[in-house]
């Protein structure tokens, strides 16, 4: 049974807006500077559940500041 994280819509739209622009920059200004950023999927590793878990007590005990 896979688990799923929800970010609030707010944080979503940052992360989707901080992708972005770094696309921009790596595609037009300085491709060589910025190699692929590999993908990978979190069932690839041996526990996901507890990197899941990992992460959702990072977020409790160091919260987002603005």
């Amino acid at each position: 049974m896979t688990t799923t994280i929800t970010i609030p819509k707010t944080e979503y739209k940052r992360l989707k807006q901080i992708e972005q622009r770094f696309k921009t920059v790596r595609e037009t200004i300085a491709p060589e500077l910025f190699p692929e950023i590999p993908s990978e999927d979190i069932e690839e590793y041996a526990h996901p559940q507890r990197i899941r878990r990992s992460l959702k007590n990072a977020l409790k005990q160091y919260p987002v500041s603005r």
